[in-house]
């Protein structure tokens, strides 16, 4: 029986987290609506479609064909969905032939790319996939395997190809214009549950550091360096979330305000030359990432404030996963002052920085 699929492809940091986990704590009020979220492993997003379908290994790629075939023949529900936020990446000729004989709507968020980025190296650094302890070195690493990620257009256009401009939903993640003010709601009016989706209150499953936070993660990490990477990396996951957890966000110092201004018109600016493709294809040709950063964005960062750099130590000193002799370490640093507190790069490491990016 044909169905209407519904490929939920990305992008990263537009709020996919928060799509897939309130889909899988609901899935009976959702059967109740017509929509199938399958559970394809143990956690809310399907990771191992991506992981499968991403990489030029037959046997891989046909494993998840026969998976999500299965899917689809087991359900009584005539709608069905499918999620992961880096799916953009996978090839869409794969998915025209894996949902063949059904009805393909392809949902993408969008974010402004510089925003994007900088949430995505963070995220990377929090999760211990990239070293904390050398910026730069990391900052070089994920320049050359991650910033293609964001170019949006060329990649809808390749879904476009398969499966019709008419059936692509690109939506621009930002406040003001989500349905609902946050992605659940709007989500949820992409399946066409707009009436219901005003209900449901914003849940962030996956949340972000701010500026003084990441620079003080960054900051520890650099006074433990000597320790193998490994350890750094794992050290910096768990200092992260210590952070996330013990101390709140501020709303007025996000994580973007960290990057020169500078820095980020020239990241923005190695995306431009494809804007006006994008808005004219998706958007009626309104320019949606033209508005100016905003004014704490455009700050240059100088230091961590004193009275959240004690909350942050204090946080350090009593985190469990942090050992007493790495916290000494970093203590006998920071009484020394032999490691400078995190801030924007400096004149001498700005080219670099520049350079790593572009």
């Amino acid at each position: 029986m044909s169905k209407r699929v519904y490929l939920h492809i990305g992008w990263e940091k537009t709020g996919s987290s928060s799509i897939q986990a309130f889909c899988a704590r609901n899935q009976k009020w959702l059967h109740k609506h017509g929509v199938d979220y399958p559970l394809m492993g143990p956690i809310p997003q399907h990771v191992e479609l991506y992981r499968n379908l991403n990489k030029n290994r037959s046997s891989r790629i046909q494993k998840s064909v026969d998976a999500i075939r299965a899917e689809i023949a087991k359900s009584d529900l005539p709608n069905i969905v499918f999620s992961h936020e880096s799916l953009h990446s996978c090839s869409p000729a794969v998915f025209r032939h894996i949902f063949d004989g059904h009805d393909v709507k392809v949902i993408a968020y969008v974010r402004r790319p510089d925003r994007a980025v900088i949430s995505f190296f963070v995220t990377m650094v929090r999760f211990g996939q990239l070293s904390a302890g050398n910026f730069f070195k990391s900052l070089r690493f994920f320049s050359r395997t991650n910033l293609g990620h964001f170019e949006y257009y060329w990649s809808l256009a390749g879904f476009a190809a398969e499966f019709g401009k008419e059936n692509m939903m690109v939506r621009h993640y930002d406040r003001s214009t989500l349905v609902g003010g946050q992605t659940v709601s709007d989500f949820l009016d992409c399946l066409g549950l707009d009436d219901a989706g005003s209900k449901w209150s914003e849940a962030r499953s996956n949340p972000s550091l701010d500026a003084d936070q990441f620079a003080f993660a960054l900051y520890f990490a650099r006074t433990i360096r000597e320790l193998p990477p490994f350890r750094v990396r794992k050290i910096t996951h768990s200092l992260c979330y210590a952070l996330m957890a013990g101390s709140t966000p501020d709303r007025d110092r996000p994580v973007e305000r960290f990057v020169p201004a500078s820095l980020r018109r020239r990241l923005l600016g190695s995306y431009e030359p494809s804007f006006p493709l994008l808005y004219r294809e998706y958007f009626g040709g309104e320019e949606i990432f033209a508005d100016p950063a905003g004014a704490a964005e455009s700050q240059e960062y100088g230091e961590i404030p004193a009275d959240r750099l004690a909350e942050f130590v204090t946080i350090a000193r009593k985190a469990k996963d942090i050992p007493g002799g790495v916290y000494r370490r970093f203590e006998l640093a920071h009484e020394s002052g032999g490691a400078s507190l995190a801030g924007a790069p400096s004149v001498e490491t700005k080219a670099e920085a520049a350079g790593a990016v572009t």
